[in-house]
């Protein structure tokens, strides 16, 4: 027995003859998660099917065996085989059980097994990146490069069916297990988060001493001396668990103690950043995310080239107003 993907919804098969007294053939399949169940009974002699109405990304089995009034033959050999994705766009792929860093990486039968693969490359408008779903990745960090447009925006999502892939970060510090810098129009969507150097345990979590807790984060969207950056979407992420400092942090920036760990954050660094530039983010979503047990912050959004409202646009003093319009002009729009 053998099978090749025709589509995304279409797998043929294709099978040896070596009975000589069929009634028939009875071809079964199962997903990854299912259980086999017959998909078609055929005459004598068949040695094709096309199994149609199928789903993108998804990994089907498939057995075969011949009947007749006496019974059944044994099973064919087993035969695996990842329906593609039906967008035309480049993509990548990784397994973190049966990926190979020697692999093309480029379709779901041959993917890659470490981030660093990915994080290596500049990815361009359209390029779409697809997890294993069940996978796990421990102490490896998501930082690949490149931006996509507004009609292409860049994607990450997970492939196949079960549980969402899994990035644990493991106590990183610093940036995000999840971390873009200078990046516009990209979708991160069904990944699960974690970064503690415990591992995701509840035990004994929120502690006042806050043992282990350090500058970290799940998701770290940054962005400095770049003007706007555009679409930034987080869908359906669990993200928890990240062992960040209580209370207000440690050390003081521009004057001010922020808080800034925990699950998702947004900032512009003002490390390079110039008046002119007037960095900040338009167009950020996020939805349907779950984030629990983390320190010390959910979500936050912070611009280190200390920008605040002053509310002086009516003021008759000059100053009042020229700290209005830095205000205004670095202002994040559409956050949802």
């Amino acid at each position: 027995l053998s099978a090749t993907p025709a589509s995304s919804t279409q797998i043929n098969l294709t099978w040896t003859d070596n009975a000589n007294n069929e009634t028939g053939y009875k071809e079964e399949s199962k997903t990854a998660t299912g259980s086999y169940a017959l998909i078609a009974t055929l005459g004598s002699n068949v040695t094709s099917y096309n199994h149609t109405g199928l789903s993108e990304l998804t990994t089907y089995s498939y057995r075969v065996y011949a009947y007749n009034a006496s019974g059944s033959s044994a099973y064919s050999n087993v035969i695996t085989t990842v329906t593609p994705s039906s967008v035309s766009s480049s993509a990548y792929y990784l397994d973190a059980v049966n990926g190979n860093d020697a692999n093309s990486g480029i379709t779901p039968l041959a993917p890659w097994k470490n981030l660093t693969k990915l994080n290596a490359l500049t990815l361009s408008a359209g390029t779409r990146v697809y997890f294993r779903s069940g996978s796990v990745w421990t102490g490896q960090q998501l930082k690949f490069k490149g931006s996509g447009t507004l009609a292409s925006p860049i994607i990450i999502d997970k492939y196949d069916l079960g549980a969402k892939p899994v990035l644990h970060g493991n106590g990183l510090v610093g940036e995000g297990v999840v971390y873009l810098y200078n990046q516009e129009y990209i979708e991160i969507r069904n990944l699960e988060i974690t970064n503690d150097p415990n591992g995701p345990s509840n035990s004994n979590y929120f502690l006042s001493t806050n043992p282990n807790g350090g500058d970290r984060r799940g998701v770290m969207v940054a962005i400095d001396n770049l003007g706007t950056a555009d679409h930034i979407y987080l869908y359906n992420l669990d993200i928890h668990h990240v062992k960040g400092q209580l209370g207000s942090g440690e050390t003081a920036v521009n004057g001010a103690i922020p808080k800034r760990t925990g699950g998702i954050f947004f900032t512009v660094l003002g490390l390079t950043e110039t008046s002119s530039s007037k960095s900040r983010f338009d167009d950020v979503r996020i939805d349907s995310c779950n984030v629990y047990y983390c320190e010390n912050i959910g979500f936050a959004i912070d611009n280190e080239w200390n920008v605040y409202y002053p509310g002086g646009q009516n003021s008759t003093v000059s100053a009042d107003v020229v700290e209005y319009n830095n205000w205004y002009d670095r202002r994040n729009t559409n956050l949802r």
